[in-house]
Order: structure tokens, then sequence, then C-alpha cells
């Protein structure tokens, strides 16, 4: 059965007509076939078959269900300009896989656009498989063969939101707490706004900045300063950044931004390999006007007390039940802002320890090189935008995922410029 969150994923996106998927699109050097990437998919899909199934009504809740269909997760197209369609493309996971790959083959160069419908995996476990997948495929481009894997266990979220353990840590009453609060500022409408021209469903597209190994270090040396890590440096500046485009478009004087940032639930040792949806977001304000050092640690402090307090527990644990209630009912009552979408924008922090072109060149005996990664996040209809920082050995990305009804190529390309501004 799909967990309450999975469901709201598939609810959001049928009533917003708001695409909720995530992608990583994959530049890469070598000899690539149809065969190797159907055999790929189905090691992936041996491992986490709801990759690769569709999603059913039942009398009460949604339930995975059927063969692993591998022939509709693989795509191919020999139109560099499919990739941008197949972004925009909704996955209809009644109907078809909630995982799916487009190949553009080259010359010389291919890429591989992995796409997942939000309702199978949040963006630390989408990442996981999309790594899984390219060492896969390097090690099966060196010949390698692999005996199928076993089917991981699925995790369930009331084995993580544990009643007991709460209750016996005094948590409840401050998960309640936070619960209302959210409530309450969803109809307060205290935090600005990105100024955008239109909040309507539409396509989205991206805008990178790539920081080399001397600006990270740049970075972390500011943010050390003021004893924060650089996420709550980018937390900050990305605030900074939306109060400045804010004071340029519309020349408005609200300073006060919030933020929603994902929270894993996953342990640190357990659960690495699960699927699905095992993150919650907790909501942080902050006054823009404030520094951009300032504002980090206050940013900070808020998290930390929040993660204390368990307050991001709250919404999974308060709406467990949700995952019970027939489809008809859950649809109609889940999606709101009263949750977290009424923040002014998203941010997620991800970091890769190792170097996942430097794997891939390795695994496959250097005949096959990742020139390049390109990731895309779901973007909520009153948000527009949202901001993704990919931490590398070698490099930051900064992408800005944003709706092109809501800021055009050249907004996101001048919002970037403010973010890169505030971070130096």
């Amino acid at each position: 059965m799909l967990s309450q969150i999975d469901a709201f994923f598939v609810a959001y996106q049928e009533r917003s007509g708001i695409l909720m998927q995530l992608g990583a699109e994959i530049e890469l050097k070598g000899t690539i076939t149809p065969d190797l990437l159907e055999t790929m998919l189905k090691l992936l899909t041996a491992q986490w078959p709801q990759l690769g199934r569709t999603v059913r009504r039942r009398v009460f809740g949604l339930a995975r269900h059927g063969d692993v269909k591998v022939k509709e997760m693989l795509h191919t197209s020999t139109d560099p300009g499919a990739v941008a369609e197949w972004r925009n493309r909704p996955i209809d996971p009644f109907t078809e896989p909630s995982f799916q790959l487009l190949w553009v083959p080259g010359p010389h160069n291919h890429i591989l656009a992995f796409r997942a419908h939000h309702a199978v995996t949040d963006g630390q476990a989408f990442f996981n498989v999309c790594t899984r997948a390219l060492h896969l495929l390097a090690g099966l481009h060196a010949g390698e063969t692999f005996a199928p894997p076993g089917e991981i266990t699925p995790a369930v979220l009331s084995d993580i939101i544990n009643p007991r353990e709460l209750f016996r840590q005094g948590k409840l009453k401050s998960m309640w707490r936070y619960v209302r609060w959210l409530a309450r500022e969803s109809k307060a409408g205290r935090s600005a706004r990105i100024a955008k021209e239109r909040c309507e469903p539409g396509p989205i597209a991206t805008c990178e900045r790539t920081l080399g190994k001397g600006q990270i270090e740049a970075i972390r040396k500011s943010a050390a300063g003021f004893y924060i890590s650089p996420l709550w440096l980018c937390a900050a500046a990305w605030m900074r950044a939306i109060n400045k485009w804010n004071v340029e478009r519309e020349g408005t004087r609200n300073t006060l931004i919030s933020l929603e940032l994902p929270v894993s639930l996953r342990g640190k040792d357990s659960m690495d390999s699960s699927i699905g949806n095992f993150i919650s977001p907790l909501v942080l304000f902050g006054d823009a006007g404030r520094s951009v050092g300032e504002l980090g640690v206050e940013l900070k402090q808020q998290f930390f007390k929040g993660v204390r307090d368990r307050s991001h527990l709250g919404v999974p644990f308060f709406t467990g039940v949700g995952k019970y209630l027939p489809w008809w009912i859950f649809r109609r009552t889940a999606v709101g802002t009263t949750a977290s979408g009424f923040a002014t924008s998203h941010i997620t922090w991800l970091e890769q320890k190792q170097s996942l072109a430097s794997e891939v060149f390795k695994l496959s005996g250097g005949t096959l090189e990742l020139l390049d990664q390109h990731i895309f996040v779901a973007v909520c209809l009153h948000m527009g935008a949202a901001l993704f920082v990919l931490v590398m050995p070698e490099s930051m990305k900064l992408v800005i995922t944003h709706r092109l009804n809501a800021l055009p190529e050249s907004a996101a390309n001048r919002l970037a410029d403010l973010l890169i501004e505030e971070l130096f």
C-alpha cells in the first residue's frame, strides 16, 4: 500500500495539473545499446520492482500491482530536443511505470534522461536509484555479469515513526503544536511570494550555475566564520536573492521569506536502499533584510530546534490514517497549502560523497565517461521556482527549477545571478 505521503503526490498532480516528477539528465561518452539499457533496467527493477509497476485504486487507499513493465520504462529518440518535452510529459502512475528512461543516442555522446513520479521516490532515493543504474550500466559495459539481486523489502512509515517512542520522549505535544502552526500560517500569508508572471500549471525549465573548487572553498570559509555549514549560507543567500528579485520586479517591501526544507526520516545506517517518500519538510522563516551570515545562523537554529522537537514528524504522524481512505475522498481532501505549500520556495541540499564520473569510468574500465549531469525537481503551484544544490567532490551545482509561465528564462537567470552575488 502507498503511504499517505506517496498518495499525496498522485493527488496533487491530478488536482493541480502541476507535474510531481524528479529528473536527472546524464551526458555519457561511449558505446550504448538498447540491450545494455534493458538489462540494466531489469537488474534495477529486480531490486526495486515498484519502479516498474503501476498504481491501482483499492477500496481503501492505493497500491502498486502487476508485473514489472521494463519495455514500457525505456524510450528512445534521436532528437536532442526530445529531452525538454520528456521533462514536461506527465507520468500517469495508474497506467505507466513510475520510473522511466529516455535514451537519446548520438554519434559520440549520449543522453540518458531518468525521471520518476514523486509517488515512488523522494529526492534522496531517486539519486540513489540513478547512481545504482549508472553503476550497473558501467559494469555491464565492461562485460561484467550480474546475478539478479534480491528484492529489497519496502520500508513502512509506521515502522519509522513510532508512537510509543514519541510518547515516551514527550514529543507528541510539540508535534501537534507544529501542525496547528502550519495550518495558521497557511492562512495568514505572512511570507512573501516570488514575484512571477502567472500562477498556473505550465512547462518547467532549469537554470544552472556551476561553482569550482575555489568558490566552494570560499563558501565553506565564509560559513565557518558564522559557525554554520554551507547549507545554511546557501539557504540564506536564496532567501535574499528572492527578496532582491521581488524588489526589482514589483518593489515589494515584505522581506519575510519562508523556505520548505526536506528532512530525511531515514536513519544514518538504515534504509539507504529503500525507495518511496521518507522525508518530511520543515518550514523555516527568515527576514531577508538581515545579512547572509545572520540569516544563516537563524535558519540553522530554527531547523535544529524543529528536529529536536520532532516537529517534522507532525504531518506524517497525524495524517497516517489517510492512506486507508477511499481514493475519491483522499484526492479531494489531501491537496492544499496547509502542510507546507504556502512557503515562498523550496530548497534541497544533496551531497555526493564520491565522484560519480570517476566511479563510472573505473567500473566501465575506461570505456564509459560521464561528461555532465543535470537535475530537475518538482515545483509547487504557488512557489514558481525551487533551488536544488548538488555538492560533488569537484564542483557544486546550483539548479533553479522554474515554471516558464511564472519565471521566463531571463527571469530565472537574473534570480541565479542574484543568488551568486549573495553567496559571495
